[in-house]
């Protein structure tokens, strides 16, 4: 029977087992009644309006951490009312030291350690799996994301990951944090404690218009002086999941979703100077946003003449292995509301924009007496569009498509004649997804990406699924994704990632298989790694949230692995990993982790060829993490790992941090490593073009170190400015080459002398900020880029000192800009009608 029918059958009986399991509720939900007003609410914080006096109060918060159940140590009480227009939430916080409570400003939509925060979650779909989520914080900072997906298995090592869609994740799940709301919240410290109040306009959630209706809601609040976080409807951190956990708010009677229309134009300028110009290059760009509910379900994005000069810089590495480094995306665009497209993770956005595929060919294209006026690192995108939604009946629905224009590099001879080399086509992006929910956590997603260039009709295809089935605890469950691809030449491949097992509780496991075939290939759209292999994992985790001895949580995860091809079924290698992770009583976090390749590795990917490897020996690795109390002013992370397979390899990070008061604060990060004896792949034999009989090895001392300081001063709750200086040098010190032989081994190869490389990346963001009005902000940002990689022909490097002082004498970049973003919104512009 092969690998194919095993996973059918496994997926098959999986399925059945746990549709089979007895279904049980948790513990009876906590419910409030709203009241509806109809006197006008001014969000000052001091809740004195009338209607306050009549709302129904609840109280008895519960511990969510470090105790689980507990009543919380400080009281809190909140109040619901409702009108046609909005949401109202009044949260009197009980403190008996006010003048102790912290009230630290920092960036919206970011979480300082050094402020308490209240927040309220709303489903309006009460079986929908995605929450809307207001943070207000002692400061009034305001935070809003969306809970997109639940944790389902945490238990990754660096060596791992190849795929995912780079959202935040978080031990209570999974956050789409470019999600932006336009609400109104105040915050008054007063004598007995602090009182929140919140006016959230129903244009700021989707809900479906009925006579009456019950939401989905809890509210937490965060004592950072006593590290406590608690919740109004009990959340038990060993229950996976958050949205199963919330209470009701009842009887929200004839309101009526809005016309929900958005717009956001800009305006941009930009001063840029590179160091082979002797003047600055200005431009100005102007553009729009929109975002428009076309219906109460679905919602219509778009993204008009986009500017994205404002992005801040990629902290780029030197990058010695046989995949492309993958870069989180930073463009709001496509990083709010994308959930629906990345829950098969399939889509990495920034494929779309990415540096042109002919871009490092041009060099090799320049006929005698020519040069290179312009080549653009980025594919400029033309439009955007988005829509998405969700039906009553939990049917959700996602369009997306992109378009990017033709990029061309400018191409200059000796009598200033030019022509044009072109160097990425215009290409049509679109994805369709269909997604399924059943109860709160189970789902079937399906999807559709494609990618069609104009210039010669070429399209690559992936249609895959995402789905998870679980007992209405969501004790149990299997889940994973599945995918097909087909390439131009119409090639296809396939890929399972199938996990199934217990899920929840303070004892979990699971079984992981997972398929990819020699064919599979997602990346015109999506990012992945791996190619022909066949994956057998068994994990087994123990967590505790229990208070005991000196530990306030500890979790300990044992994993093993054994890997194959998939054609031919050839071993490749067996690993065994630990991990461990603790909170100490003294507000300490511990963790430690260790794996073991025992019998080596037969790695298919280091020789860039086909149905070649490199025999790698028998391997381990162990690293620990510290990270002391945040709650102090001065805080620090240390981490510290050594690996030996060739020769050891050592690497050390520190990251201390200094709150010099509530308004401004430092961070510094350094990283340094080193491999001794590194063996790996140095390019074919005299440089020509790659022959499976000529692949070259080298070994080599690889050694580095990064550098990053960050900063912000807060002015006031809505204006900020940040900044970011890092510089990252690493260097590789060839010393001996070898050929690859046939049975993954190497001989020596005494011929061949290639250049040592020397990598500097340089590059400063200085960023100011200012939210001026409801959804408006203007943004003035400098960037300042250097980066290098130089080929070095001598066995001696510099000192750091010297090579950092070298660093500015590197060509650079300098860009200056201003943005300004003002938002437009139908039902306040025209609220009388």
């Amino acid at each position: 029977m092969n690998d194919r029918k095993i996973a059918l059958i496994a997926l098959l009986l999986s399925s059945l087992l746990f549709s089979s399991l007895n279904l049980f509720s948790n513990s009876e939900k906590k419910q409030l009644k709203a009241i509806k007003t109809t006197e006008n609410i001014k969000v000052n914080g001091i809740l004195d309006e009338k209607a306050w006096g009549e709302a129904h109060v609840t109280d008895n918060f519960v511990t969510y951490s470090p105790t689980i159940g507990e009543p919380s140590i400080k009281r809190s009480e909140v109040k619901i009312l409702y009108n046609n227009k909005a949401l109202y939430i009044g949260a009197v916080l009980y403190d008996n030291n006010p003048q102790e409570i912290r009230k630290g400003l920092c960036a919206r939509d970011e979480i300082t350690m050094n402020a308490d925060y209240f927040h309220v979650s709303i489903n309006p779909h009460s079986e929908s799996q995605n929450l809307f989520e207001f943070i207000v914080s002692s400061a009034n900072v305001q935070v809003d994301r969306k809970r997109i997906n639940e944790v389902t298995d945490d238990f990754q090592s660096d060596d791992n990951s190849h795929g995912g869609s780079g959202s935040t994740t978080s031990s209570e799940g999974e956050f789409d944090v470019n999600w932006d709301a336009v609400w109104e919240s105040e915050v008054e410290i007063t004598s007995f404690g602090w009182v929140v109040e919140m006016k959230i306009p129903y244009s700021a959630i989707r809900f479906a218009s009925n006579d009456e209706m019950a939401w989905g809601i809890n509210f937490w609040r965060v004592d950072t002086e006593n590290k406590e976080t608690s919740t109004w409807n009990l959340v038990d951190r060993s229950v996976q999941g958050v949205t199963n956990q919330q209470g009701e708010l009842t009887e929200i009677k004839n309101i009526k979703a809005p016309l929900r229309l958005e717009l956001r134009p800009y305006l941009s300028t930009y001063a840029e100077k590179y160091s082979e110009n002797s003047s600055f290059d200005y431009s100005y760009n102007g553009g729009l946003d929109l975002k428009y509910g076309i219906n109460e379900s679905f919602t219509l994005d778009m993204m008009l003449i986009p500017d994205f000069g404002q992005t801040t810089s990629d902290n780029l590495v030197l990058n010695l292995t046989a995949h492309e480094t993958k870069y989180d995306e930073k463009r709001q665009f496509f990083t709010e509301g994308t959930e629906l497209f990345n829950k098969a993770g399939l889509f990495y956005s920034r494929r779309i924009g990415d540096q042109p595929g002919d871009y490092d060919k041009v060099r090799n294209m320049l006929q005698d007496g020519e040069k290179i006026i312009d080549n653009p690192l980025e594919t400029s995108v033309i439009n955007a569009t988005k829509i998405s939604g969700r039906t009553n009946n939990n049917l959700g629905l996602g369009f997306f498509n992109a378009v990017t224009q033709n990029t061309y590099a400018t191409i200059e001879d000796s009598l200033g004649n030019r022509r044009t080399i072109l160097t990425e086509p215009l290409a049509n992006y679109n994805i369709l997804v269909v997604d399924q929910t059943f109860g709160r956590y189970s789902y079937l997603n399906i999807i559709n990406t494609n990618k069609y260039i104009w210039e010669n009709g070429a399209m690559s295809n992936v249609t895959g699924a995402a789905f998870k089935f679980t007992n209405k605890s969501n004790a149990y469950g299997v889940y994973g994704n599945a995918a097909l691809s087909m390439l131009p030449d119409k090639t296809t491949g396939e890929y399972m990632n199938l996990y199934m097992g217990k899920i929840s509780g303070k004892f979990q496991y699971n079984y992981n298989l997972e398929l990819i075939s020699d064919k599979y290939d997602p990346n015109d759209m999506g990012y992945f790694t791996l190619q022909n292999e066949l994956n057998h994992n068994v994990t087994i985790k123990k967590q505790s949230f229990q208070p005991k001895g000196i530990f306030l949580t500890r979790s300990t995860s044992a994993q093993v692995s054994y890997k194959s091809l998939y054609k031919p079924n050839t071993f490749t290698e067996a690993r065994i990993f630990f991990k461990t992770f603790n909170i100490l009583k003294n507000n300490f976090t511990v963790s430690a982790d260790f794996y073991w390749k025992p019998f080596g590795q037969k790695d298919f990917y280091e020789p860039r060829i086909t149905n070649r490897f490199y025999k790698r020996p028998a391997s381990y690795r162990g690293g620990f993490f510290v990270m002391s109390d945040y709650r102090k002013a001065f805080t620090w992370m240390a981490r510290f790992s050594y690996k030996k397979e060739q020769g050891p390899e050592y690497y050390i990070g520190i990251t201390p941090g200094l709150r010099v008061n509530d308004k401004l604060t430092f961070n510094y990060s350094a990283d340094a490593w080193k491999t001794i004896n590194d063996i790996g792949y140095a390019g074919s034999e005299h440089g020509g073009a790659m022959n499976p009989d000529s692949i070259l090895f080298g070994g080599r001392t690889v050694s580095g170190i990064s550098q990053s300081l960050t900063g912000a001063y807060s002015f006031n709750n809505k204006s900020i400015i940040s900044l970011k200086v890092r510089h990252y040098w690493s260097t590789v010190d060839y010393n001996k080459y070898f050929i690859l032989n046939q049975d993954g081994t190497m001989s020596d190869y005494p011929e061949y002398f290639g250049p040592d490389l020397n990598f500097n990346a340089f590059n400063v963001d200085l960023i100011y900020n200012w939210n001026f009005a409801p959804g408006s902000f203007l943004t003035l940002m400098w960037k300042n880029n250097i980066f290098k990689m130089a080929p070095i022909f001598t066995d001696e490097f510099e000192s750091f000192s010297e090579n950092f002082v070298n660093v500015f004498n590197l060509p650079q970049t300098n860009s200056f800009s201003i943005k300004i973003t003002y938002y437009l919104d139908y039902v306040s512009m025209f609220r009388k009608n």
